[in-house]
C-alpha cells in the first residue's frame, strides 16, 4: 500500500466514524447510551491531526456536551423536538417543495434502492425507524465510508468508484438536499445547548462532505404541509454496534 492509499484510507475510516457517532447522537438518550457516545467522541478528538480546525473544534463542542448532558432534560427535549408531534422530524419525507413532485412513496422507494444496492437490509426489530430517518442515513454513509476504505485497502478500482459515486449521489439526492432548513428549523425551536451542539457538527460535516465530492444539491425550502403516516419501518443494521 502507498502512503497516498494509506492515507486516503484513513481518512475514510474517520468520515466512516464520525457518521456513525453523528447517527447514534440521535437515538432516545439514556445513560448507556451518553457513556458510550461520549467514549466515542473522545476517540475522534483524539484524531486531531486529521480534521479542519473548524471539525476539530466541533467535534470536541460535541464531546464536551455530550460529558455535560443531563440525560433527563435530553430525554424530555428528545421528545419535544423529534417525538410524536416532533417540531423537526428526523424524516427526510416530512420536508420538502418543489423539488419533491414525485412524492413520498417515490422517495422512499428511491432511498431503499441505495440500502439494497449495498446490502444494507431491513430487519425486524422493536427499536427500527423509517427508511429516511436521519440516523439510518447516516448510519448508510458510514457503510459506504468503510466500503470506500476496504475497496482501498484491496485494490479494487471497480468497487471503489461505485462506493465513491454512490456517496456523491446520495448526498445529492437525499441526505444533503434536507438538512440545512432542517437544522435551521431545529435551531428556531430553541433546543438545549447539546443539540445546538449536534446541529452544528452535522452541519459542517455535510459541509465539508458535499465540499469534498464537488457537489451542489438543491436544497429543499419548506416543510411537508401534509405528511403521511405509515407502518413501515426500517432497522440501521449497525444501531446495536459497539
Amino acid at each position: 500500500m502507498t502512503i497516498s492509499t494509506h492515507n486516503e484510507t484513513s481518512d475514510a475510516l474517520l468520515r466512516a466514524g464520525i457518521y456513525q457517532c453523528l447517527a447514534g447522537v440521535f437515538a432516545y438518550p439514556d445513560p448507556a447510551l451518553i457513556e458510550s457516545l461520549t467514549a466515542r467522541w473522545l476517540t475522534l478528538s483524539k484524531w486531531h491531526n486529521f480534521w479542519s480546525t473548524e471539525m476539530r473544534e466541533t467535534i470536541s463542542d460535541m464531546h464536551t456536551a455530550l460529558q455535560k448532558a443531563d440525560v433527563a432534560a435530553l430525554a424530555e427535549e428528545h421528545i419535544r423536538l423529534f417525538g410524536p408531534a416532533a417540531c423537526c422530524p428526523l424524516t427526510e419525507t416530512s420536508w420538502g417543495d418543489s423539488a419533491r413532485l414525485l412524492g413520498k412513496a417515490a422517495q422512499i422507494a428511491d432511498i431503499s434502492g441505495f440500502y439494497h444496492a449495498f446490502s444494507v437490509l431491513p430487519r425486524e426489530a422493536g427499536d427500527s425507524v423509517p427508511e429516511d430517518h436521519l440516523a439510518m442515513e447516516l448510519e448508510f454513509m458510514s457503510v459506504l465510508c468503510l466500503k470506500e476504505a476496504y475497496a482501498l485497502n484491496a485494490g479494487l478500482e471497480d468497487k471503489l468508484d461505485i462506493t465513491r459515486d454512490a456517496q456523491k449521489k446520495f448526498l445529492e439526492e437525499h441526505l444533503a438536499t434536507w438538512i440545512d432548513y432542517w437544522a435551521e428549523s431545529l435551531i428556531e425551536n430553541n433546543p438545549v445547548p447539546f443539540y445546538c451542539s449536534l446541529v452544528k457538527t452535522l452541519q459542517h460535516m455535510i459541509h465539508l462532505e458535499t465540499g469534498r465530492l464537488g457537489i451542489v444539491p438543491i436544497r429543499i425550502r419548506a416543510r411537508v404541509s401534509d405528511t403521511e403516516i405509515g407502518d413501515d419501518t426500517f432497522t440501521c443494521p449497525l444501531a446495536s454496534a459497539p
